[in-house]
This record gives structure tokens, C-alpha cells and sequence, in this order.
């Protein structure tokens, strides 16, 4: 499993306010993968913005918003219906 730096007590991640993310579950098992995910979904519950670059469908569906690119280009944006109402 990844060591993730500690959030509490003003160690580790502090507050990021925009967190980039690239693959970040593309080399983990499933159970590491999934630990990485709810990680960033307590970060973004907690105000953080999170733009996550990713291949796996299952995570890109949780999304609140997704962006769609080929050859650079954007070819489909959605926001989710939650999202919307935020």
C-alpha cells in the first residue's frame, strides 16, 4: 500500500486548495486503489479541489465534473446532476 503523509496536526498534505493527480491508482492493486480514492474524496469533502487525470472508468464516474480529451482536444464535458446543484 502507498504511505500517504498524515493531514492532522499540520503535517504532511497541510490544506491544498488544488491537488493534481495523474494516474494515481494506475500502478496499485485494487484495495490500494480504492484506499488512494477515499483519501482524495476526504480531501475534496474537505474543501480541496481535486483535478485527477485517469483511464479507469470506474473512478471517472464518481467524478463531479469530467473533461473528455483526444489528441489534446476536449471532446465531451459533463457535469454530474450533485455537481450542479452544489
Amino acid at each position: 500500500m502507498p504511505t500517504v503523509p498524515a493531514r492532522r496536526g499540520g503535517k504532511g498534505l497541510g490544506e491544498p486548495f488544488i491537488l493534481l493527480v495523474d494516474e494515481p491508482t494506475g500502478n496499485l492493486d485494487s484495495k490500494s486503489g480504492e484506499s488512494v480514492m477515499d483519501l482524495l474524496r476526504e480531501l475534496h469533502q474537505e474543501g480541496s479541489s481535486i483535478c485527477l487525470v485517469t483511464h479507469d472508468q470506474r473512478y471517472a464516474e464518481k467524478a463531479d465534473r469530467t473533461v473528455h480529451l483526444v489528441d489534446g482536444h476536449v471532446v465531451n464535458e459533463a457535469m454530474t446532476a450533485s455537481a450542479e446543484t452544489v
